[in-house]
């Protein structure tokens, strides 16, 4: 940029004045106060000196002008929005408690989090969550099954624990993450209400995911089987997901 091609290098003591003039930022004042000391052709080499730094100015801001509209619409672009950045390990958490009873017998979400792979990786898929359990049992016959299963989804499609046909696969990625059964059989009025609360954890894997934007979740849900008089809850307290693209190898199977 700029037109310096057909410019003279100055004597050093013309480019300290070129620069001096630079400074100042005069026009042929500036220029007449530096021939003050200097001789005639010294001043014609000062002058070729200002005339190509001049041009080199002119040449810049000229490029700096053409890209300033640019400049300012890059960064509003990605403001608004964001390009998702490449997955390397990601971890979401929770502490808010999700309480599930016999009347909500619908999946609740635990944990979701979206993310994008690079390139076509393998996924490894790690949850651990506190599960608790509240069962009532009353006499003469009263029986309580509670269990509360826990799976994840990629893309809406739950991920199983194994996909090999000789190892029982592909199967509907659902685990157990905490299970009572309590029977109360008794002639005397009884009421039996047992409340625990304990961590598990389990790990899921996803092998070939390919190069483009990914929704994960962490779902659970309670079943119950309450006869006689009765009850039955469950909760899901503190929990951790972490997710971690890995290139496992070739002949890998989950």
């Amino acid at each position: 940029m700029g037109g310096s091609s057909y410019c003279r290098g100055p004597p050093k003591s013309a480019a300290m004045h070129a620069l001096r003039f630079d400074t100042k930022g005069a026009t042929a004042t500036a220029a007449e106060v530096t021939a003050l000391d200097r001789g005639p052709a010294q001043q014609k080499g000062e002058f070729t000196a200002m005339r190509c730094t001049r041009v080199h100015r002119v040449g810049v801001l000229t490029a700096m002008l053409a890209l300033l509209p640019l400049a300012g619409l890059v960064p509003s672009a990605w403001a608004q929005n964001p390009p998702p950045t490449p997955a390397d390990k990601i971890q979401v958490s929770a502490s808010t408690i999700e309480v599930m009873d016999s009347t909500q017998p619908q999946p609740v979400t635990l944990l979701s989090v979206t993310f994008r792979t690079s390139t076509p990786a393998d996924l490894l898929i790690r949850f651990t969550g506190e599960c608790a359990l509240f069962t009532d049992v009353m006499s003469p016959d009263g029986n309580s099954k509670a269990n509360v299963k826990v799976w994840v989804e990629l893309d809406g499609v739950p991920v199983p624990v194994t996909s090999d046909p000789a190892q029982g696969g592909p199967d509907d990625g659902k685990v157990v993450f905490c299970n009572r059964e309590v029977q109360l059989t008794s002639p005397d009025v009884i009421d039996l209400f047992l409340r625990t609360r304990e961590s598990h954890a389990f790990q899921w894997g996803a092998l070939n995911v390919g190069n483009q934007i990914h929704t994960l979740e962490v779902k659970a849900q309670l079943d119950v089987l309450v006869t006689g008089g009765g009850a039955a809850e469950a909760a899901v307290g503190k929990r951790v997901l972490i997710m971690e693209p890995v290139h496992l190898e070739h002949d890998a199977a989950f």
